[in-house]
């Protein structure tokens, strides 16, 4: 029998309270705080699974080849499960043909790259602080004239498309610079230090400020993936298994959030949520908030291009099949601004304010068809594991930097799915910020310690 006084005992006026209040709320009719308490719950699984499959996913995360592939099949299979009804008309045979075809080019560049040999001397790079500092401070008084003239945009989503593309770019820029200046630090640097930790975060809440989702989570797996890179020793990461366990739910119930708020007070250009719910039949609404976001783009990018594919010639009539993937390009010429998100606004939903994304399978499959989804794919693993092999054997800051940046931009381009120039603009400020070093001392033999 257990005393009145154990813990045990006194703990249960408050589980029973808990239950109560749990009751109270999904008795309530307002689904957005349902939707938000039953999140909680829905992530428990997802704290278990990230705590138990910790040492495997270190692991995979040190393979960039692997962690990609990973990625690309979580994304595309959450768009194929039921769990809605939108977008209802994707031929799902289609997509695991398509997805299929890029898994095994990108494995088959992989293995390529892999064999392939690399410069024998190991290079020193240094960092460009006077040019780091530069663009960071461009991209803060861009931010602060942003929140000056529309607000703060996380808390008005409409004001976003009134931002001028180019002041969002210099914002952008931000990212390069943080990515590249933990890669040099966290390889020059026996050990990992707080401050290490405090130009990202206050990057983060520059770009959260901003209303932007997806950058945010570049910068976070960006820094993520340069600091498990970047340690040698696997076991190193074990005391860092709790907080990894918790940051994933949390991760994951901020990506919902943002989600809820963005729809909430989006008025006139997407649904709220309790209107996707009854329009889109969301399977489970209360406990499917955190996995309603990825789910709603994967099955927007196939149905986005199984209708261009529809409506092909509509889309030659304003920009040539073999350019569309890379059209984004020509906005940088004087007085052309129809970008291909544009293009497909206008096809698919016959609305000139309207932009899509048909994301990376989507992009390729309605230029070049399965050839070229296969070809650049093959491309892209082979640049990714001769990255990989070549850090792997000179740890140098500079290649790290421009692996981890290459490694999240293919994670922004596998959601859009179009080519844009801001691709290209963050890989040559990566380069730009590192310099050759006089020093003859090698950096190969330096692991941080965690």
């Amino acid at each position: 029998m257990y005393h009145l006084k154990d813990p045990r005992i006194l703990g249960l006026p408050t589980l029973a309270s808990a239950l109560v209040a749990l009751g109270i709320v999904f008795s309530s009719s307002n689904q957005t705080l349902i939707s938000l308490i039953g999140s909680l719950i829905a992530l428990v699984p997802i704290f278990l699974l990230a705590y138990i499959l910790y040492p495997t996913i270190v692991r995979v995360a040190r393979k960039p080849h692997i962690a990609y592939i990973a990625i690309l099949s979580l994304y595309y299979i959450s768009g194929l499960l039921p769990i809605t009804t939108y977008r209802g008309y994707i031929d799902i045979q289609q997509w695991v043909i398509v997805l299929i075809t890029a898994i095994v080019s990108f494995c088959a560049g992989s293995l390529g790259g892999n064999r392939l040999g690399t410069n024998g001397g190991a290079s020193t790079h240094s960092y460009r602080k006077w040019f780091g500092t530069l663009v960071l401070v461009a991209s803060s008084l861009s931010a602060l004239y942003i929140v000056a003239s529309f607000g703060l945009v996380f808390f008005n989503p409409e004001a976003r498309f009134n931002i001028p593309a180019k002041l969002s770019y210099v914002v952008e820029f931000s990212i390069p610079v943080v990515i590249s200046n933990f890669a040099y630090q966290i390889t020059q640097r026996k050990r990992l230090a707080p401050s290490m930790f405090a130009l990202p975060i206050c990057t983060l809440a520059m770009l959260f400020t901003l209303g932007y989702r997806n950058q945010p989570i570049l910068l976070v797996m960006g820094i993520l993936f340069a600091l498990f890179m970047s340690t040698r020793e696997t076991a190193r990461f074990a005391r860092y298994r709790l907080g990894f366990a918790l940051m994933l739910p949390v991760f994951l119930f901020l990506f919902g959030y943002s989600y809820l708020v963005r729809t909430n007070n989006s008025v006139g250009r997407t649904l709220s949520w309790e209107e996707t719910i009854r329009e889109f039949q969301v399977v489970l609404p209360e406990f499917s908030l955190p996995y309603i976001p990825l789910h709603l783009a994967a099955r927007e990018g196939m149905g986005v291009a199984e209708a261009s594919l529809e409506r092909a010639d509509e889309i030659s009539e304003h920009v040539s099949k073999p350019l569309f993937f890379f059209s984004d390009f020509l906005t940088l010429l004087p007085g052309y601004s129809l970008t291909s998100g544009r293009v497909l606004g206008m096809v698919v939903n016959g609305r000139e304010d309207s932009s899509l994304t048909p994301s990376i399978l989507g992009g390729l499959y309605i230029s070049y068809g399965k050839t070229g989804v296969a070809i650049f794919f093959a491309i892209a693993g082979l640049i990714m594991a001769r990255l990989a092999k070549a850090y792997s054997l000179h740890r140098d800051p500079r290649i790290l930097a421009i692996l981890s940046i290459f490694f999240v931009y293919m994670l922004e381009l596998m959601n859009r799915g179009i080519f844009k120039p801001m691709y290209v603009f963050v890989l040559i400020i990566a380069a730009l910020l590192f310099k050759r070093s006089p020093s003859k001392n090698r950096t190969a033999d330096r692991t941080p310690k965690l």
